[in-house]
C-alpha cells in the first residue's frame, strides 16, 4: 500500500526522489530486492548489467551472524548488487570489503519509503 501511495500520480516516479521495487521492465522499475544472493547470484549480476539497482541480504534472521558464517555476505559482495543488508554480520568484515556498498537495515529502508510516501517534498531535475 505504501508502495502504490508514494507512485500514485507520477508515472515512471517522475518528481519522486526513491525507487520502488517493481517487476522487471515495468516503467518504475529501477531497484530491485532478491533475498539469496547464494540462489540468485546469477540473476543479481543480469539486472545490475541491464542497469538495476539491487538490494540482497549479507544475513538472514541473523542465522549467520550468529554462526559467524560469512558465505552469504561473500555471495552478496560477489553477486554485484549495490546494497547489501543486514548491516549485522558486516561488522568486522567491512574494512576488507573491495566493492562500494551501502548497508541499511530492511526497517530503515521500509521507514524511508514510508517517510516519503508521505512528503510533498519535489525535486525539480
Amino acid at each position: 500500500e505504501k508502495i502504490q501511495t508514494y507512485k500514485s500520480g507520477h508515472p515512471s516516479l517522475k518528481n519522486r526522489v526513491l525507487f520502488v521495487n517493481e517487476k522487471e521492465g515495468s516503467p518504475e522499475a529501477a531497484f530491485m530486492i532478491r533475498n539469496n544472493a547464494i540462489k540468485e547470484g546469477a540473476e543479481i549480476q543480469r539486472l545490475v548489467k541491464k542497469g538495476y539497482m539491487i538490494r540482497t541480504r549479507a544475513d538472514a534472521d541473523t542465522k549467520e551472524a550468529r554462526l559467524n558464517d560469512y558465505t552469504m555476505f561473500e555471495a552478496a559482495k560477489k553477486s554485484g548488487a549495490q546494497v547489501i543488508t543486514p548491516i549485522i554480520i558486516c561488522h568486522q568484515r567491512i574494512l576488507n570489503v573491495t566493492t562500494k556498498l551501502f548497508l541499511m537495515t530492511e526497517n530503515m529502508l521500509e521507514q524511508l519509503i514510508g517517510q516519503m510516501a508521505k512528503s510533498k517534498v519535489i525535486i525539480e531535475m
